[in-house]
């Protein structure tokens, strides 16, 4: 059974045995990640798991509960997710401090919530004559809140199928002793995430969110990173920082250097749209003379000689003169804007 596909057909059949009726088509249930019925609620496994553990062998786990729908509610997520945005109307306090070798968790007060946004639409079932909807979709919101104050919507059903194995961290045996393997400072000029607020306006370079054992906080963290499209990756509470820095330093040296822009390239600095040519005795751009008002009151009586433009193509690339690009431009060694969660 494809892997995408295993918790659609689990829905399907779910529904299928609470019901003892309905058949639905696993193709219409590819964006569900919860499914409501009587007394149970039938969840994803990734949205009540550690995003850095292997799931479980069954996708769907079962919770004692209702969103109080009547009939077979099938919950999907909004397609565009809400964030809070940083602006001037609060004060938010971004200290972004250096690592301090303190592995602990900052996000105590963090708490996720389920809630309805109102908009349902009636599956259709094959069937017809029904006076009720016996299947709806439900569009639900999962949010995090951080001491009663709303921070984001996630979407972590799309969040996780998006991560790949670069952000997922691998649980392997290395030889480096104890002291080693805890010791997060190896990075340089890492960078400590204890907030939501620093988390949504993430410093450059190395960071580290701080949210040791809390699985709702990390949770989030990773959904979110992934809305933002961060670059980042879920670190498991027994990892090797020096295996992690090792294996990180062989990645960027694995990228081939940038190869630096020739002089022809037209967004290269001192680059002009169109080469200097000589006309007479004034330099002019291309065929646009510097002062049009002069040449339009000469007449053709007039015993001054009017210059002729030069409408010869434009030199090639080695006849243009040579010019140095300013400091720092291409360099080919970039800032590192990574983060990890732990």
């Amino acid at each position: 059974m494809p892997e995408s596909l295993s918790l659609a057909y689990c829905l399907s059949c779910i529904a299928s045995f609470e019901t003892g009726y309905l058949d639905l088509d696993p193709g219409k249930l590819q964006e569900v990640f919860a499914v409501s019925h009587e007394n149970s609620i039938y969840v994803a496994s990734p949205l009540l798991a550690d995003p850095s553990e292997p799931l479980p062998l069954y996708p769907v786990r079962r919770i004692i509960g209702n969103i109080g729908k009547p009939g077979l509610a099938v919950l999907v997520a909004p397609q565009v997710p809400k964030m809070r945005a940083l602006g001037y109307d609060a004060w938010n306090f971004i200290t972004h401090r250096p690592f301090d070798g303190q592995l602990e968790d900052n996000f105590a007060a963090t708490s996720l919530h389920l809630s309805m946004t109102g908009y349902q639409l009636p599956l259709n079932t094959g069937t017809h004559g029904s006076r009720d909807h016996e299947a709806v979709f439900v569009e639900s919101v999962i949010s995090v809140y951080d001491r009663g104050d709303w921070v984001a919507d996630l979407d972590v059903l799309k969040a996780y199928k998006s991560w790949d194995k670069s952000n997922q961290d691998k649980n392997g045996s290395c030889m480096h002793p104890e002291v080693e393997q805890q010791d997060a400072s190896i990075f340089p000029s890492l960078v400590c995430i204890d907030t939501w607020v620093e988390l949504l306006d993430r410093p450059s370079g190395y960071s580290l969110v701080r949210a040791r054992g809390n699985q709702s906080a990390r949770l989030a963290a990773a959904t979110i990173a992934t809305q933002k499209d961060y670059q980042f990756q879920i670190v498991r509470p027994d990892c090797c920082w020096r295996c992690k820095f090792e294996s990180h330093r062989k990645d960027r040296e694995s990228v081939p250097p940038e190869v630096p822009r020739s002089k022809d390239d037209p967004a290269m600095p001192g680059r002009f749209p169109f080469p200097f040519e000589q006309v007479g005795n004034s330099n002019v751009v291309g065929s646009d003379l510097s002062d049009e008002s002069d040449h339009s009151s000469s007449s053709l009586d007039s015993d001054e000689t009017i210059p002729s433009v030069n409408m010869s193509p434009s030199p090639t690339a080695d006849q243009l003169p040579a010019f140095a690009p300013p400091p720092g431009y291409h360099s080919q060694e970039k800032s590192v804007t990574y983060m990890f969660i732990y």
